[in-house]
Formats: C-alpha cells, structure tokens, sequence
C-alpha cells in the first residue's frame, strides 16, 4: 500500500500572504519523508534536480515516486490551499493513483481541516492521525502563540511576563506596564513564524532585535499608544487574531525540544538551538550543552505540553520553543503543533543519513539563505570543492532545498564533528559564490 503525502506548508487562513511565494519550495522538503512507492501532493511539479539529489541522499528510487498536483485554485498555483485540496477533480486523481494499492496512511506538514475532508472524501479517515481534531480545527489551536500561554499556564510552564490581548486599549496597557518597569517588551502576532510577526518596544537603546520584525526606542507614553495603534491592524490580522505582550529578555538563547504525538503518547524525537541574525538564519541539533538542568528541565516541560496537546487530540509532531536567559532561566514561548523546518533536519539528515554518530560525535549546523546562482551549479561546486557530504566520514555539506529563484537561495546544513568545524565548512561553502553577489550588489 502507498502513503500520500499533502505538502502544505500553511493554512492560507490565518497567515494570508506570509510565505506565498515561497510555498512550493518548502513544501519539498517532503521529499525527506519519502519512501518507495508513495504518492506526493505539491503546489506544483517537482523540481528534478532537489529530487534526484534529495532520493539518492535518502535512498528512495525517485521513478518510484508519484506526484499529483491539484487543479489551480483561487489564489492560483503557488501552494496548497483549502480549495484545492478538497477539489472532487483531485480526488478522482488519487483514487485512480492509488487503484489497486490503496492508500494505507496520509501525512500532512500543516494540520488543516482540508486534508480532513480530504480523508473524509476517499473514505479513509481511519488512516489519518488525529482525523476529528483536524476535522475541528484544532491545528488552529496547536500553533496559536495566544492559545499557548493559557495551555503552559495550565501545565506548569514557565512563561515570560505578560498576557494575551483581544484588544487594543487592553493590549497598550499592557505594553505601558512593561515599559514602565523599564524592561523590553514583545508584541506577538498570533500564528507569523520566523519573528516575521513580532515587534520589539525597547525603553532604551542596545537592544539587539532577536527574531523581531523590527525593534523600536519608546521614551514616553504617547509613543507606546502611537505605536500599538499604528501596528494593530498587522498585528492582528485586520482584527481576526489576538495579540501577546510579554517581555523580552535580550541575549536569551532560543532552543526547542521536538516530540511526535502517537495514540500512546509524545515521545522526544528532537532538541536544537535556533540562530537568529537577528532573523532566523538557522539551527543547531541537536541542543548544545546548557547549563546544569537547562536541557532536562526544558524537556521535561516540554512533554507536560505534548501530553496536554495529545489528551486534546493532537497527533503528529510538536515542538516547544523557549528561551534560555543569561542568567539560566528557561522560559517558554511558543509550540508548534505541525511537521516544524527542523523536523527533516534532525529526523532524515541526522538519524538517517548521518545515522548513530549523530548526536554523539557528529553534529548539524542549518543555513537558511544562501545566495547562491542555481542548483546546479552549488552542487557542483561543493563537490569541485570537496564541501559535499561524504557518506563513508559522514561529514559535509546537505542541500536541503530546492533552489528558489524568487529571493535566489537556497537552504543546507553542514555536518561536522563539533560546531567549530561545521561553522568552517559553512564559512568555505559560503565564500564560492561572495565574489560573483558582492559583485552584483
């Protein structure tokens, strides 16, 4: 029996148009999780040379592989909205693909109600985890940074101070509280990644803006009311999410630990650091070492989430992200309850490419934008250069996307013995192609 495979990124609804043009890009990163005979569903036809290179990685016959792109939808063609994936012409197609195999499980990257009805319609919804909590909505619920605080609070979690807002007067208030106290303050939208939703308020100057959209100097209290105001409609989504104000607490490290949610439970799958620059440029996996108790407490809080999001419902992977202080404070910040950008990395090029030196003496450094001419010719150029990954010293460079002409980069990770080489090998990797951008800039 084959497995079919939904590669949607993102539920259109709540993140408009953050990501659109990007979509089919990330969405394959599927091809990670791909195994003989299964079916894929893209915004668009596959790019070949990511799946050549990306099946001869993970061993995976990419003639055995079956793609099915969706009739365009209302947007168009550039991801996988709700219209497409329940479109009766694409599920005519899959039933016809899968005649005579039968598809024996269904996995999606974004927990949405469509891939549900999509179940529903083949009549397969015994094959697709967590079917009635998707039906419901509630991947609404798992990556909601609003309906977070109020699930860590219920289990335990520590969580920076502040709160959520369904307004703006109350929202300002809030904001005025922290800034008053003379501390950095968040203003979160409620489902953007990528600090892409974030703004950071600051009552002094230095504040380095770690996976905020842009940060901003208040002196007084006119400027704070000026500001939320001005941003409500972003930070909202024109008045259809809430909004979270919790202080910020600069020269915090970011880490997540990672579980996948099966009926018996969560079991721990992942643990990284996120690198910020001062957006997300990266990860490393899995979490460097911490001060005593840091990583352990982190886990240990992080699974209390896991199991209140499986008592829910919630089937799949999850994460919880968190900040570590200077001072060795964790606190938590957000959870994602979805196939995350670090699922593939840790899960396919970690502990299966790289296999069981992964974690012991063989780490991973990701990149996420490297500027770079095409595919092609950064392939051939990290072999020319003897950068790529070799299998027999499992050290070397992965690409781990296709190469995405819009913003022209691409995305790869480095594995290496420590961090200090895989910092070098990106730093050589990286120097192929300065000469030609510095020359175009």
């Amino acid at each position: 029996m084959a497995r079919l495979l939904v590669a949607n990124t993102f539920n259109e609804d709540i993140a408009g148009n953050h990501g659109k043009t990007l979509a089919h890009n990330r969405g394959q990163r599927m091809f990670w999780f791909a195994e003989d005979g299964d079916l894929i569903v893209l915004p668009q036809q596959p790019d070949e040379e990511f799946l050549e290179y990306a099946t001869g990685l993970i061993r995976v016959r990419p003639d055995s592989l079956r793609f099915i792109v969706p009739p365009e939808g209302g947007e168009g063609w550039e991801r996988l909205t709700g219209d497409r994936l329940t479109n009766s012409d694409f599920h005519e197609e899959i039933r016809a693909a899968a005649a005579g195999d039968g598809i024996e499980e269904i996995l999606a990257f974004w927990p949405d109600p469509s891939v549900a009805a999509l179940a529903e319609s083949l009549g397969i919804e015994d094959r697709l985890a967590g079917y009635e909590f998707l039906r419901q909505g509630g991947g609404l619920l798992t990556n909601s940074k609003a309906v977070f605080r109020v699930l860590a609070a219920a289990v335990g979690m520590p969580i920076a101070r502040g709160a959520v807002h369904t307004n703006l007067r109350s929202a300002t208030d809030s904001a005025l509280r922290l800034i008053a106290d003379g501390v950095p303050l968040m203003l979160k939208q409620e489902y953007l990644s990528s600090g892409s939703g974030n703004y950071l308020l600051s009552p002094y100057e230095g504040v380095y803006p770690r996976g905020a959209r842009e940060m901003v100097v208040v002196t007084d209290e006119d400027q704070v009311r000026e500001y939320v105001a001005g941003r409500w409609d972003a930070l909202t989504a024109k008045g259809r999410n809430r909004v979270v104000v919790e202080e910020y607490h600069p020269d915090s490290a970011s880490v997540f630990a990672e579980f996948l949610i099966g009926d018996d439970g969560p079991e721990l799958r992942g643990t990284g650091e996120m690198v910020y620059a001062p957006h997300g440029v990266g990860e490393i996996m899995p979490l460097p070492a911490q001060p005593p108790g840091v990583t352990e407490h982190m886990v240990e809080c992080g699974r209390r989430l896991a199991q209140m999001a499986h008592s829910m419902g919630h089937r799949g992977y999850f994460s919880s992200d968190a900040i570590v202080t200077p001072e060795g404070r964790v606190l938590f910040t957000e959870c994602n309850g979805r196939t995350s950008g670090s699922t593939h990395i840790y899960e396919i090029i970690g502990k299966k490419i790289i296999g069981g030196r992964y974690g012991h003496d063989r780490i991973i450094l990701e990149r996420t934008t490297w500027k770079v001419p095409s595919f092609a010719e950064t392939l051939s150029a990290i072999r020319d250069a003897d950068l790529a990954y070799d299998r027999e010293e499992q050290k070397g460079v992965v690409l781990t996307t296709a190469f995405e002409p819009y913003v022209g980069d691409i995305a790869y990770c480095v594995a290496a013995s420590d961090l200090a080489e895989a910092t070098r090998l990106s730093e050589q990797a990286e120097k192929l192609f300065a000469s030609s951008h510095s020359a175009v800039s």
